[in-house]
Parts: structure tokens; C-alpha cells; sequence
């Protein structure tokens, strides 16, 4: 009888620990996780968290981005919910809180936030976002200029498909209207008109490499040639080559 309760007993597996089940869930939580590795890796954390796992805002914070990455709004706003009860200063769990709300509400709390970072101008662009989704279309042009004037060429460089990237033609045009210097409504203008014929488009390109800044010229000149190559629109891709050489050379120089 002793005999089997020991050979029981060294066959038994031990339970997984707080410790390593959070780092099951730290391990299944990256960028481009499928839906299946981020409900494992919630089921991880949230058996961390239960086992008391002792830096619970981490867990908190893996679980908020699992919840996110599943498109679990409910869940994700009670997770960022955790986190600023825990700490009231944490700054991406109240944008993540945010991203929850309707959109005049985002709003409002955005605002908020802008004022109490006047430097930062990555506020601006996130006004900019839910002015327009709220419907609020003169804040949005404005917080874009704000965040345009405001902003480092690096981070326009990363996060200029984001800036317009929801509106439809007839709203870019009234934008470009309203600001006819907002040169990245130009460059989402120009492709949607690409699928159409005549020379709107490559107008708008023009516009684009005229307002932007030579090193954002340079940087998004592969794409926009491969994007008239596919538009059988070489032709278009030369002259502008030819009229802006010197600028995309001057935007290269820059870059190294």
C-alpha cells in the first residue's frame, strides 16, 4: 500500500504555479496572436491572477491587450477599469478605457487629456480620429493641423495612414477644402482616385509631394510608384519623379 501511494505520488503532476502560468500568458500574448492563442492565454492569466500572482497590474495589463486582440470591448474596458483603479497615472490603460467609449464621449476624454499634455501632440491626432467619427468635422481638421504642426517627421512618418485613414472620398475632399495643405488627405485622396480614370490623382500626388516634408516624400514614394505600376500609370510615376527629384534626393540625404 505505501508502495503505490509513492509511485502515485512521483507520478502526479504538481499544479502549475502563479508564476508560470502568467508567463503562458505573457508568451501567447503578441502582436498577430491568433484568437485560439489569445483565449489560452486569458485562461493563463486569469489563473495567475486567481493563484494570486504578485504584480497583478502586469497580468491586468496582458489580459487588457488578449481582450483587445479578441475584439472583447466589454472585457477590455473592465481590464483597463482594474488597472486605473490600481494606478490612476497609468496613461495607456485610460487611452485603452478610451478606445471603449462612444465616440463623443472618447471625445470629451480626449480633450481632457490634451489639456493636461499641451506638448504631446499625439493627442491631437487621436482628437482628430473621434471628432470625425463623432461627427464633429471642423475639430477634426483642426486637431489634424494642430497634430501635423505639432508633431516629429518620425512620428508622422509611422502614423500618417492613421491620421484618415476612415474617410470616404467626398469627406477628403471636403478636408482638403477646409485645408488645402493637409498633405496626407492628398495622399488618401490620390488612392482612391487611382481606381478611376482621368488625372485627379495624380493631382493629388502632387499636392502631396508639394505640402509633405522631403523625408515622408521619400519614404512613401516606393509605395505610391508600385501603386500607379498596378494602376498602369507608370507614365505618372516619371513625371513626378522628374518634377520632385530633387526633393525625394534631398529626403533621402536626410533619412541617412
Amino acid at each position: 500500500m505505501h508502495f503505490l501511494l509513492a509511485l502515485l505520488l512521483a507520478t502526479t503532476t504538481p499544479a502549475p504555479t502563479a508564476d508560470e502560468q502568467f508567463r503562458v500568458g505573457q508568451q501567447l500574448v503578441q502582436p498577430n496572436a491568433d484568437a485560439d492563442s489569445l483565449k489560452r492565454a486569458v485562461t493563463a492569466l486569469q489563473e495567475a491572477l486567481r493563484l494570486g500572482y504578485s504584480d497583478a497590474i502586469a497580468a491586468h495589463h496582458l489580459l487588457l491587450a488578449a481582450y483587445q486582440g479578441l475584439g472583447d470591448v466589454p472585457n477590455a474596458k473592465r481590464e483597463a477599469e482594474a488597472i486605473m483603479a490600481a494606478d490612476p497615472s497609468d496613461g495607456d490603460a485610460r487611452l485603452a478605457w478610451i478606445e471603449t467609449l462612444p465616440p463623443k464621449q472618447q471625445l470629451t476624454e480626449l480633450q481632457s487629456m490634451a489639456e493636461k499634455s499641451p506638448n504631446d501632440s499625439i493627442f491631437q491626432l487621436m482628437i482628430s480620429h473621434a471628432a470625425f467619427t463623432a461627427g464633429d468635422f471642423p475639430l477634426g481638421v483642426k486637431s489634424a493641423r494642430k497634430w501635423l504642426d505639432g508633431s516629429q517627421i518620425k512620428e508622422q512618418q509611422d502614423l500618417l495612414p492613421t491620421l484618415f485613414a476612415e474617410r470616404s472620398e467626398a469627406e477628403l475632399e471636403a478636408i482638403l477644402k477646409a485645408d488645402g495643405t493637409l498633405y496626407p488627405a492628398h495622399l488618401m485622396l490620390a488612392g482612391l482616385l487611382l481606381a478611376k480614370p482621368g488625372p485627379e490623382a495624380y493631382e493629388q500626388l502632387r499636392e502631396f509631394y508639394r505640402d509633405a516634408p522631403a523625408p515622408i516624400a521619400t519614404a512613401y514614394s516606393a509605395a505610391i510608384f508600385k501603386q500607379l505600376k498596378a494602376a498602369n500609370r507608370s507614365e505618372d510615376g516619371l513625371k513626378l519623379l522628374r518634377e520632385f527629384s530633387t526633393k525625394l534626393e534631398e529626403g533621402a540625404m536626410q533619412k541617412h
